[in-house]
């Protein structure tokens, strides 16, 4: 929305051009995104589901009651700016959507109190085959790796099952860290940021070739 925005306004005001820096509508995003929940959670934790305890968890009974299922909201609010900030592509679409879709499976889980863990890894997989999939559209897939000049053109039947144990192990990887506060989200974020970085160096560099 906002890079379109940008296109369609620069002619008349020139700071406009600012919607198609990508280091400015990841920054912007970012300040949305962590701006929109943090006024949000404390308004609709009430209505989330509640910790009913978890077996082996180290003071499961003191986690009774506590709101649980939180990325309804803050994965909700990452859509919205993901769709609003990013150019228009169907891809992009699609690969919010399974976020979305894993986001709803975990809430849901929370909400019954528990689907078992080989439900849950069967509807991992699932969403991890639809990403991958919405990745490639069935078309080779160009990959870039640290240290390599050269990019590798991958088949789609090699990059599917491939993308597809990759995000299922994430998946599960961050389910695993959730457990412990903060560990998640402080891996994520770092995460995001270093991996932003090396992106815009390498597109930059890129484009003075």
């Amino acid at each position: 929305m906002l890079p379109w925005l940008g296109e369609q306004l620069t002619q008349f005001w020139g700071p406009f051009r600012l919607f198609n820096s990508y280091l400015f509508l990841a920054s912007i995003g970012a300040a949305m995104a962590a701006l929109s929940t943090w006024f949000a959670l404390p308004r609709l934790w009430d209505r989330l589901p509640h910790d009913q305890g978890r077996v082996y968890a180290v003071d499961a009974e003191k986690a009774k009651g506590k709101p649980v299922g939180a990325g309804l909201i803050f994965v909700s609010v990452f859509a919205i700016v993901a769709l609003l900030v990013m150019p228009f592509d169907w891809r992009v679409v699609g690969v919010v959507g399974c976020i979305v879709l894993s986001m709803l499976e975990g809430y849901l889980d929370d909400r019954s109190h528990g689907w078992g863990e080989y439900r849950l890894g069967a509807l991992d997989l699932g969403v991890s085959l639809l990403g991958a999939v919405t990745l490639c559209q069935f078309q080779d897939y160009v990959i870039w790796l640290p240290l390599f000049k050269t990019p590798f053109t991958i088949s789609p039947w090699l990059f599917i099952p491939l993308a597809t144990a990759v995000l299922w192990v994430m998946i599960n990887a961050t389910n695993c860290t959730d457990g412990v506060d903060g560990l998640s989200a402080s891996l994520s974020i770092l995460a995001f940021i270093y991996l932003g970085g090396i992106l815009y160096g390498v597109a930059t560099l890129r484009r003075w070739r």
